[in-house]
This record gives C-alpha cells, sequence and structure tokens, in this order.
C-alpha cells in the first residue's frame, strides 16, 4: 500500500505540470489496482489488513498548500479548482484502499477536466468522464467510506457545477453551484475551516453572474 501511496504523490504532480495524457494513464492503471484490493478487502473473512485505528492520522490534502491553492477560469464559465489531492499520514500507517481510490478518482476527473480546456480541439467527452468520476468520488464520501474536510466537498462540487455547465447549460452547472456556495456558506461562518484560501474570495465574485437572474427581455412593441 505504501507503493500505491508514493504512486499518487508523484502522479499529482505530474497534473501540477500539465502532463494530462500521462496522468490519465498512470491514475487509470492504479485505479484499476486499487479497485481490485478494495474487492479483495471485502470478501476476506479473516482479513490480514491492517486497518487505520482512530488514533492514525490520515489526512487528505491538496498537492500545493491550502493558501495558495488557486482556481483555474475557464473562458468565463464556472472556475475550476485545479489542485490535485495528496493523502498524507505517519510513516507506518496503512492507508484504506478506499481512501486511496478516492484521490485517484477524484485527480483522474481533474485531469480531464483540464485536459478537456487546455485542447485546441475541445472533446466534450473529457468533460464527461470528468463528471462521472466527480459524481463516483461525492458517492463514495456520502456512503461514509471516505472522509473528508468540508473544503475539499466544496472544490469537488464545484469542479462538479463546472463540468456539467459546459455540458448541460447554465441551470444544470447552477443546481451544484447551489450546493457548493451553500458548504461555503458553512465553512466561513460554520467556523468549520479557521484559515480559508484567499482564492475562495475571488471565487465568490466570478461566479456571481451565474448566481444573477437571467435579464427579462421586454416584448418588441
Amino acid at each position: 500500500m505504501t507503493s500505491q501511496l508514493d504512486n499518487l504523490l508523484s502522479i499529482a504532480y505530474h497534473i501540477v505540470r500539465g502532463d494530462y495524457d500521462l496522468t490519465i494513464f498512470l491514475l487509470t492503471k492504479c485505479l484499476t489496482t486499487l479497485r481490485a484490493e478494495v474487492v479483495m478487502k471485502m470478501v476476506e473473512e479473516n482479513s490480514s489488513w491492517v486497518a487505520a485505528s482512530s488514533e492514525d492520522i490520515v489526512e487528505i490534502h491538496f498537492a500545493a498548500t491550502a493558501k495558495s491553492s488557486e482556481y483555474f477560469r475557464n473562458q468565463g464559465r464556472i472556475p475550476i479548482f485545479d489542485q490535485p489531492l495528496v493523502v498524507r499520514c505517519a510513516l507506518g500507517v496503512v492507508v484504506p484502499p478506499e481512501t486511496l481510490s478516492f484521490v485517484a478518482m477524484y485527480n483522474l476527473a481533474l485531469a480531464y477536466q483540464l485536459k478537456y480546456y487546455h485542447e485546441e480541439i475541445q472533446n466534450v467527452s473529457n468533460l464527461r468522464k470528468a463528471a462521472n468520476l466527480y459524481k463516483c468520488s461525492h458517492d463514495v464520501v456520502c456512503s461514509q467510506r471516505v472522509k473528508i474536510s468540508a473544503i475539499h466537498l466544496f472544490t469537488l462540487i464545484t469542479n462538479l457545477a463546472s463540468a456539467e455547465e459546459a455540458i448541460l447549460g447554465k441551470e444544470k452547472g447552477r443546481l451544484y453551484l447551489d450546493r457548493a456556495l451553500s458548504i461555503y456558506m458553512f465553512m466561513k461562518y460554520g467556523c468549520v475551516e479557521k484559515d480559508l484560501p484567499e482564492s475562495l474570495c475571488f471565487f465568490l465574485w466570478s461566479v456571481f453572474p451565474f448566481l444573477l437572474p437571467a435579464p427579462e427581455v421586454a416584448p418588441a412593441a
């Protein structure tokens, strides 16, 4: 499992460097292995896995620090938070394969999404793959098999909103964006996150056009 953790860490920085095709290849291969490990863990009656105890700290972070995490402005649409996720834990702690799978799925979705916006000829199938992977990642969180912080749930829903808006239009993206903003308000005023990155403040201003009602066009005289 340590090798998988090291692999995910090194792959995350391929996204930062913009090596999206290599990232997609490596993460797809990694996910295939992790899924087999999850299944094996579930079917073994006398599992030899050593699960992380309550005293073991397994945390999900941005590849860069939260304060330096910026978002990618994609041509006037809902912005994307472009920092991949990594897992951090103490030496010797066994990270559950479900946690590694979640990080791999999220980063694979991000790679497909960023690849779409950096292509000369944009292929919408990359956005569809990104949206589906974000939804799978969200399902894992909802099943409580993986716990993430509010800020990472916020970025997941925001990136999904951006993908859905680009594929299906403003109204579809608005549904997810409303939820993302609810999480944002919870973080800001619910004292869940003490130090929110400055980029979130700029993000809020950038999505105002999506929150305002469409102007009514007066009928022609």
